[in-house]
């Protein structure tokens, strides 16, 4: 899952109100400050079945455009994880949502950080610093 993954795919919904363009413009400036690119963005409203059904991650998949098995989904609850897992896609989970990182693992996730803060960044640390050039 490291230095070759086509795509980093992110659930940033919000758990209290729908704030998706808010969060989407916040993951977008802070992907940018360091030097990541945002090539697709997609919503519930763009699938007909929501998780832990793959539509929305594999849509999210179409978009970038990007193959399941070199890319990774990083979410916050175990819907994000077996949503991921069914659609081919190896997942990261983060503790932010309410789950603990035996319930994120137990649903399929390959690794669990306490935030996305805490992610690692590189090759050697689980999670790529951006996917390399024309290898989408």
């Amino acid at each position: 899952m490291a230095a070759d993954v086509a795509a980093a795919l992110f659930d940033v919904d919000g758990t209290l109100l729908d704030a998706v363009h808010p969060h989407t413009l916040a993951w977008w400036q802070a992907l940018a400050q360091y030097g990541h690119e945002v090539d697709a963005v997609t919503d519930a409203d763009a699938v007909d079945t929501a998780k832990p059904a793959p539509d929305l991650v594999r849509k999210a998949l179409e978009q970038a455009p990007a193959p399941a098995e070199r890319s990774v989904f990083v979410g916050d609850s175990m819907w994000d994880v077996q949503a991921a897992g069914r659609a081919g896609t190896p997942s990261v989970g983060v503790e932010t949502g309410g789950f603990a990182a035996a319930e994120l693992r137990g649903t399929g996730a390959v690794e669990v950080h306490p935030s996305v803060g805490t992610l690692p960044d590189g090759p050697d640390t689980g999670l790529p610093t951006r996917p390399r050039a024309g290898e989408r």
